[in-house]
């Protein structure tokens, strides 16, 4: 799988363009996006070659500043050389002959900012045209010279995936960029909250709890096991007058058990392999009781007088926290295995008598409505796609559940925001503090097993 390319700041660096040609080739279902362009190769020495470059640096250049920022920290890539899936290379230049061929079709005085990066990937060439960032104050960046049919004059704008000629708004906000004024900028309230101070588990003392149930259990069988054998070994028979008379009428009834045809160790081994299942069950049943304890709710709020459109807010907790999108169930106890020197059952086990129950209550399924946003951990990270929201409208994401561990000495969490919006420009940032219990969770309150099964017999 392609590595995931950080843009949270410039690719200044050559190792950096390196991972971004990568990514371009490595992303077979990859788009091109407002800062980001591909070709698989150009030839240089033609004007139609040259001419795309210079397309792409005006489209780059007659960006909006707010909205260019939120990738790379408003820097644009052109990369030449590569697509997904195929990696072509390019001739090198020398270094002022691009440049040079350029010039004709940027302009000299307030032209775009950029600058050309050979980079070599698997004994190939890549060029790699960074274009600086747009700011208030930046001139409308047109086209100086006639090329490819296109007149001189000819203003280019940047959109998601493609370069295309200014429509009269863009010309309208490119005027507004050129006398330094901002447009109106996205004002969010994001906010989140569980139901109560967040609720933790010590991990050593939940591993002392499980370990514990389960060698409980465990011992009761091996000691059975070992009074069967020791008694073997003896030879000595009680009156089993009442069990020869049940042998024969089940015989009658043609349905004899079989003899218990297991050996000493495999029963031991049985029982390993069933302490190991039991504690990992009751280890997960803590983890959802405590989810239960621990749902958190994101709020997001349009604190402006017009409608916003597209609205995308991403939540970071960097902390000994993970979540899940629901409870799920309490599990029961694993089934313990058949007592050794038992017969084997004539009929299965009726698993039915000992299914799982629903912890989560149901009333909190019912208050949210699904919402579309996507989760993970280590740290964990929320995506919510929150769609449009109308002036003053606040929208509340479906609960997760946390889990915690571990959080000794710690009075309050820090849970980070970043919003964006496909309507207004601007970046609103922001943190929420969670507090967090004092002692950890009790676990003589929770439940190991939602049933304790019977074992097999």
């Amino acid at each position: 799988m392609n590595e995931p390319l950080d843009i949270s700041g410039p690719l200044f660096s050559i190792a950096k363009k390196q991972q971004l040609v990568r990514f371009v080739l490595g992303e077979t279902s990859a788009e091109e996006s407002h800062w980001l362009e591909w070709k698989s190769t150009l030839d240089l020495d033609e004007a139609s070659g040259v001419f795309h470059i210079a397309r792409a640096v005006l489209g780059f250049s007659n960006r909006a500043p707010d909205p260019a920022a939120r990738a790379c920290d408003g820097f644009a890539y052109l990369v030449v050389g590569v697509s997904p899936g195929e990696l072509q290379g390019i001739a090198r230049l020398d270094p002022a002959d691009l440049p040079n061929k350029l010039e004709p079709f940027l302009g000299t005085h307030e032209a775009p900012q950029w600058s050309p990066t050979w980079v070599e990937i698997d004994e190939r060439l890549v060029l790699i045209v960074e274009v600086a960032p747009p700011r208030p104050g930046h001139p409308i960046h047109t086209l100086r010279k006639q090329g490819a049919g296109v007149q001189a004059g000819h203003v280019f704008v940047r959109r998601e995936g493609k370069t295309e000629q200014a429509s009269p708004e863009d010309m309208r906000a490119l005027t507004q960029r050129a006398s330094g004024e901002r447009a109106p900028g996205l004002e969010l309230i994001v906010d989140c909250s569980t139901s109560g101070p967040l609720q933790w588990v010590s991990r050593a003392a939940v591993d002392d709890v499980t370990r514990r149930a389960v060698a409980i259990q465990a011992q009761v069988l091996l000691d059975q096991a070992k009074w069967h054998e020791e008694r073997a070994m003896r030879n000595q028979d009680d009156d089993l007058t009442a069990t020869v008379k049940a042998l024969n009428l089940l015989a009658a009834m043609g349905s004899t058990p079989r003899k218990d045809p297991r050996t000493f160790q495999q029963f031991i081994d049985e029982v390993e392999k069933w302490r190991a299942e039991a504690q990992l069950a009751a280890t997960l049943n803590i983890g959802r009781q405590l989810m239960e304890l621990n749902p958190l709710v994101i709020r997001v709020t349009n604190s402006t007088e017009e409608p916003v459109k597209d609205v995308r807010v991403k939540l970071t907790i960097d902390a000994d926290i993970s979540a899940e999108t629901e409870v799920g169930e309490i599990e029961t106890l694993p089934r313990r295995p058949r007592a050794f020197g038992s017969p084997e059952p004539l009929l299965p086990p009726d698993l039915g008598l000992y299914g799982p129950r629903q912890f989560l209550p149901s009333e909190l399924q019912s208050l949210y409505h699904p919402t579309d946003f996507t989760l993970a951990n280590e740290p964990l990270a929320v995506e919510w796609d929150v769609g449009d929201l109308h002036a003053g409208e606040t929208a509340e994401m479906e609960p997760i559940y946390l889990t915690a561990a571990d959080q000794d000495d710690q009075l309050d969490i820090t849970a980070r925001w970043v919003a964006t919006s496909g309507s207004l420009g601007g970046i609103p940032k922001g943190s929420v503090r969670l507090p967090v219990a004092h002692a950890p969770v009790d676990l003589s309150h929770l439940i190991l097993w939602s049933d304790v099964g019977p074992e097999d017999h």
